[in-house]
């Protein structure tokens, strides 16, 4: 009874796989199996074999290099994050402050806006009054509050054109 073309034909419980290899590679393999008397498969599971502990520390780098991956963005993710809500909240802060600035000035202008332009007073800018006169009915310093000829001046172009 010959076993060796009965074995071939036998159903296996180790995987298969198939292999593609250069033609330098594929002649020393050759070479080794005559020599040898081992079919090629064979060197190569021993070999592959034997180098089980550098594929499996080769495994273990690459996960934990994927790991640090991972967690390399989920710390940068989560700065990017911390960093973003403390400019919000600086940010935030600013604009009360500038809020807090403004609010006399925003009041002022609404209490003026409410009372609207006074009898005898300056008319609201742009209003022509009943005589359709631009003119003011109340008098304008020469000088503008300042001193200086040329800002009264100045006052008074600017009066003539309803802009005070």
């Amino acid at each position: 009874m010959h076993l060796s073309g009965y074995a071939a034909h036998m159903p296996t419980v180790n995987p298969r796989i198939t292999i593609t290899l250069t033609p330098a590679v594929a002649a020393v393999l050759r070479e080794l199996s005559q020599l040898a008397g081992n079919s090629q498969s064979a060197i190569v599971g021993d070999l592959l074999q034997m180098s089980l502990p550098v594929f499996e520390r080769v495994v273990l780098g690459i996960r934990a290099a994927r790991t640090i991956e991972r967690s390399a963005r989920d710390e940068i993710a989560g700065g990017m994050e911390r960093a973003q809500a403390k400019i919000e909240a600086q940010l935030g802060l600013a604009l009360s402050d500038m809020d807090e600035g403004f609010r006399p000035l925003l009041e002022h202008a609404e209490e003026v806006k409410r009372r609207g332009p006074k009898a005898g007073g300056v008319p609201a800018r742009g209003a022509v009054p009943a005589g359709g006169s631009r003119e003011l009915t109340t008098p304008v310093p020469l000088t503008g509050g300042s001193g200086h000829p040329k800002q009264g001046q100045k006052r008074r172009t600017e009066a003539k054109r309803g802009r005070v």
